[in-house]
Order: structure tokens, then C-alpha cells, then sequence
């Protein structure tokens, strides 16, 4: 394992703190002083501090540029009721990330070095048109797009996402007949969308990738996942790791 440097560490810079700040509003943007600078005496290296929960703060993910996203506890009003957010810093400011529209619940999984966030939104569950889809997030511009499924599925989840935030890994699935296959989302610049493809599998129904997750490498040019290599009797399936 590769020790990080005092100066690698200057690259990051950014540290979050355990919740110790007052009950904070749901604003998209974060107020100035819930994020503060520390200097340790001696060290060579700035700690950016996020005074953002009254609970808990983690941070999920951070690029080559030093941008983060994380989840953070909020409290209502009334100091009673918790819920968890996902909020993402770029080294000038703190935003909330928004609801894709449709959708009760967002969670993000992935972040390219081009300020992309990626993962899946939810609502409730038996949703006539799926409970889940995946989501990209333009860091940039603020806009939340809805992914989609690949043809004939009804729901998605997004996992992870190419350095460049060109291409996009996850799952597709559907009901009829019981369908669940890692896809890969393009981005057509021509066409300016995003265009769904699942990749070739054994068996049409991979369930270890929901919770394995479906990766993909920095350069785009290969991706990973355990997927299905044997059906077995009393819904038993057995999967090894394969590379496209």
C-alpha cells in the first residue's frame, strides 16, 4: 500500500467533521460559514472542514480535481424528524444535489473528473412505471438527467462513471420475463444524449451486480462485473467476475 505525502495530501486538502454545528435549512446552497479552513501549526497541508450536519457527515467520492460529493443527516423544522442528503463541493462552494423529478429519493454513487455525479433515484415501490432509475448530474450546469433503461426494461441504476465523464456503467432490468443485465450509457455528442446498451452475459438475470456494482476503468476501455455463470435450483445462482 502507497503512503500519501504531505504534498499528495495538499491535492486533496479536504477533510469532513463530525456533526457539530446548529440544525441546518434544506437550501440548495450551503451557507459560507458551514465550511471552514484549518492549518495545523507545522503542517504543509490546508484542511477544508464541512460544519454540515448536526449528526453526520461522509464524504463518497473525490476526483482528480479535488471535487467530493457525500450525505449528510438533516432535521426538520420541529428538531424530530432526520432524513439524509447528498450534497457535492468544488473547492468555491456547497450545493445540494436535487431531486430528479418523479422521484422521492436520491442516491449518489459515482463522480468523473468532468464533474459528473452519477447514480439512482427511487420512489415508492410497484411504481406502474419502476421504482428505480438511474441518474447523471451535471455539476457545472445543475441539471439532473434521467438516464433511462435499456429497451423493454423499466428501471436502472448507474454505478460508476469514466474519468472523462464520457461513458456511464450499471444495470438495466426488467419483469417479463425476470431480467436484470449490466448496461453501459454512451454519451452521443451528436445527438447530445445518452445512449443505453447492456453488455453480453451468460444468463439474462445477474442479481450480484445490485450490490457488487458493474465498474468501469478511469480510461473508459474496460469494465467489470460478477455476473451470472450458473442458474441453480431454489433461486441459487452462482457468479464469477468477468471483464468486457
Amino acid at each position: 500500500m502507497q503512503l500519501l505525502s504531505r504534498s499528495m495530501l495538499a491535492g486533496i486538502a479536504t477533510a469532513l467533521s463530525l456533526g457539530c454545528s446548529p440544525v441546518l435549512s434544506q437550501n440548495p446552497a450551503l451557507n459560507k460559514e458551514e465550511v471552514r479552513e484549518l492549518a495545523p501549526q507545522g503542517d504543509a497541508y490546508t484542511l477544508q472542514v464541512f460544519d454540515n450536519s448536526p449528526t453526520f457527515s461522509s464524504a463518497m467520492a473525490v476526483n482528480a480535481t479535488g471535487q467530493l460529493f457525500g450525505i449528510r443527516e438533516i432535521v426538520d423544522e420541529t428538531g424530530t424528524i432526520f432524513s439524509q442528503a447528498s450534497f457535492f463541493a468544488d473547492g468555491t462552494k456547497t450545493t445540494e444535489l436535487p431531486l430528479l423529478e418523479g422521484f422521492t429519493n436520491i442516491e449518489a454513487l459515482a463522480l468523473s473528473d468532468s464533474g459528473l455525479v452519477v447514480g439512482y433515484a427511487s420512489r415508492t415501490i410497484g411504481h406502474k412505471d419502476g421504482s428505480l432509475t438511474a441518474f447523471v448530474w451535471n455539476s457545472a450546469t445543475g441539471k439532473i438527467v434521467n438516464l433511462g433503461a435499456a429497451a423493454g426494461d423499466n428501471s436502472s441504476h448507474a454505478q460508476d462513471i469514466s474519468a472523462d465523464g464520457k461513458r456511464i456503467t450499471g444495470y438495466s432490468n426488467g419483469s417479463t420475463p425476470p431480467r436484470l443485465v449490466p448496461c453501459v450509457w454512451t454519451w452521443n455528442e451528436a445527438h447530445e444524449t445518452w445512449d443505453a446498451q447492456t453488455l453480453p452475459v451468460l444468463h439474462v438475470y445477474n442479481p450480484y451486480i445490485m450490490s457488487s456494482s458493474v465498474i468501469i476503468s478511469p480510461d473508459g476501455q474496460r469494465i467489470a462485473a460478477c455476473i451470472t455463470v450458473e442458474e441453480r435450483p431454489n433461486n441459487e445462482f452462482d457468479s464469477s467476475l468477468f471483464v468486457w
